[in-house]
C-alpha cells in the first residue's frame, strides 16, 4: 500500500543482478508494479564505451480500459554500436496486488475462524450460530432434528 502511495511521485526500482547481461527489473510507478526481463545485447563491448540508460519501453500510464494490466515486448539498447536487447514485461496494478495479498487472506481467515468456532460450539453442546446452551433443551419427542430456541437454527442431534 505504501508503494502505491509513493508511486504517484516516486519510481521505485529493483534491478537484479546489477551488471551487464540478462537481468530482472521490478518497478513501482504510476500505480502499477512492472516485472520486466531484459536480455543481454549481442556483441563485444569495447573498452571506453559508455553504458546508456534507456528509458523504460512501456508507455505510462497504462490504458484504463484494461484496468491497468499490460503485457509488453520491446527492445532496449544500452550501447550505441550493438544490436538491441529483447525486453519482456508485465504490468499489474497495485490495487490488484493489495486485494490478492491483503483482502482475500483476511476474508479467508474470517471464514476459517468462524468455521472453527462453529465446530467448537457444536462439540460443547452449544448452538453453532448463536452459542445458546442446547444441553438442557428437550429433543422434541425423539426427533433427529430440533430447532434452537434462541435463533431458530436447525440443530442435528445424534
Amino acid at each position: 500500500m505504501v508503494l502505491w502511495v509513493r508511486s504517484v511521485r516516486v519510481n521505485d526500482v529493483l534491478l537484479l543482478p546489477q551488471h551487464r547481461g540478462d537481468h530482472w527489473l521490478v518497478t513501482s510507478a504510476f500505480g502499477t508494479f512492472n516485472f520486466q526481463w531484459e536480455g543481454a545485447q549481442a556483441g563485444e563491448i569495447k573498452p571506453g564505451w559508455v553504458f546508456m540508460v534507456n528509458r523504460l519501453p512501456r508507455n505510462w500510464p497504462n490504458d484504463w480500459r484494461w484496468l491497468y494490466f499490460h503485457i509488453y515486448r520491446s527492445a532496449a539498447r544500452h550501447y550505441l554500436f550493438l544490436k538491441s536487447a529483447p525486453v519482456y514485461g508485465l504490468s499489474v496494478p497495485h490495487w490488484f496486488l493489495i486485494g490478492l495479498f491483503g483482502v482475500l487472506p483476511a476474508v479467508w481467515w474470517r471464514r476459517f475462524s468462524r468455521a472453527r468456532e462453529s465446530r467448537w460450539r457444536f462439540g460443547h453442546g452449544l448452538c453453532r450460530q448463536c452459542g445458546y446452551d442446547l444441553r438442557a433443551t428437550p429433543d422434541g419427542g425423539g426427533k433427529l432434528q430440533d430447532c434452537c430456541p434462541e435463533c431458530g437454527l436447525f440443530v442435528s442431534r445424534p
